[in-house]
């Protein structure tokens, strides 16, 4: 189970620069997608990499178990760790109003 608390804290840093994270479990997996206001820059985001870590150590879990979607990714852009929409039947959604509990 996330730390909803860290998660949020993560959350509202993006909020604050016009970005919104949704994360979901899936067994061992955190796949993040993140989503930008109309006429926020998609590109402006730190790296992957970057964000994964962040959310390391944030939420205590691996980085390698962490997907990440970023707005500009239906252009083509390619992540190395694999699709963020690679859900399985047991996918469990964590929402902006968990973890603002």
């Amino acid at each position: 189970m996330l730390d909803t608390d860290a998660l949020a804290q993560v959350r509202r840093t993006l909020e604050a620069d016009g970005f919104h994270l949704d994360a979901r479990e899936d067994g061992d997996r955190l796949h993040i997608t993140v989503t930008a206001d109309p006429g926020t820059c998609g590109d402006c985001l730190v790296p992957k990499d970057v964000l994964r870590q962040i959310l390391r150590r944030a939420l205590g879990i691996p980085a390698e178990s962490i997907d990440v979607t970023y707005p500009n990714d239906s252009l083509g852009s390619y992540d190395p760790l694999g699709p963020s929409d690679a859900l399985g039947p047991d996918a469990t959604r964590v929402t902006r109003e968990e973890t603002a509990k």
